[in-house]
């Protein structure tokens, strides 16, 4: 016998480990106390760190598109992962993530973005260096790429290490870290 009455569920139990890796490293606490939130709080309803934890949390779990978080925002499980004050609030939807992504650098003033980022602070905290998105896609990931294989190798130096990607986006001599 088969029964479709279980009430909110989800279909990303997965989601808890990735929440139990973030616990033991705090990336997204990290990454969350780069933005500079400017939003009157006494009208505020989804925290930033709310926001960045939902919107990290969706990517991981395989969903691209803001759109996504239309209905991703009832989500039980999401609402835990993102650490939602209130299990009877749903999380911010399609338009409040949008604004967060288009947020602006700290220091650009514009009425509309209240809320704003460091780009170095990010930077800092992910380990990567960030670009313009009018660069070529493999600018620069030959030396990106040598970087973190350098580091992984500090700890395990005889792990085999293959990267895959479409030939169009290896820059030249990516080959050769094979």
């Amino acid at each position: 016998m088969a029964r479709f009455d279980g009430g909110k569920i989800t279909s990303h139990a997965g989601g808890l480990l990735w929440r139990e890796v973030e616990r033991r490293i705090g990336l997204l606490n990290r990454l969350s106390d780069c933005f500079l939130d400017g939003r009157e709080q006494s009208r505020v309803r989804h925290s930033v760190r709310e926001m960045v934890w939902q919107r990290v949390y969706g990517l991981a779990l395989g969903y691209e598109d803001v759109n996504d978080h239309e209905q991703l925002r009832a989500d039980p499980l999401l609402m835990l992962l993102a650490g939602s004050a209130d299990a009877e609030s749903a999380l911010a939807g399609k338009s409040t993530l949008n604004r967060l992504e288009l947020a602006g650098a700290a220091g650009e003033e514009d009425r509309y973005k209240k809320v704003h980022y460091d780009a170095e602070a990010i930077d800092r905290v992910l380990g990567v260096r960030l670009r313009p998105a009018n660069i070529d896609a493999s600018a620069g990931a030959l030396e990106e790429v040598e970087r973190i294989v350098k580091q992984i190798r500090q700890s395990w130096p005889e792990v085999k290490i293959i990267l895959r990607a479409e030939d169009r986006f290896l820059p030249r001599g990516a080959d050769e870290l094979v």
